[in-house]
């Protein structure tokens, strides 16, 4: 987002879309896994049904409430409010992904395990026991 809003030729513009779709792309395979991980069998389905259904809402949402501000601000200034939220969600992400700071920097940073996900079968890991 950070891109979009610098760009000023058409050539910076399109490598900001490329790199907006490998982070798209990338993005919903980690909520995913991340979903997985703290959630039981039982609730793996709901847990995936309500967090993409959330997803869904939010593009439903975002085009008539962005395109309205986009109004008042333009698409660069748009762009910009979009990776200003983007950086919020990243620093929620980083310093509240676990059960307290150090822990969440650890885990968000990849140094850490999550302690918040459900013992036994994990996304990555075998279904056959031993």
């Amino acid at each position: 987002m950070g891109l979009f809003w610098l760009a000023d030729s058409a050539p910076l513009f399109l490598l900001a879309g490329m790199i907006q779709g490998f982070a798209a792309g990338t993005l919903i395979p980690m909520i995913a896994a991340l979903m997985g991980d703290r959630s039981t069998a039982g609730d793996r389905g709901r847990t995936f049904g309500l967090t993409m259904v959330g997803f869904d809402v939010g593009i439903a949402l975002a085009g008539p409430v962005f395109g309205t501000i986009a109004d008042t601000v333009g698409y660069r200034g748009i762009f910009g409010l979009s990776g200003l939220m983007t950086l919020i969600g990243l620093v929620v992400f980083i310093t509240a992904s676990s059960k307290d700071l150090p822990h969440s920097l650890r885990f968000a940073l990849g140094q850490g395990r999550d302690v918040y996900a459900v013992e036994g079968w994990q996304v990555g890991q075998s279904r056959e026991p031993g």
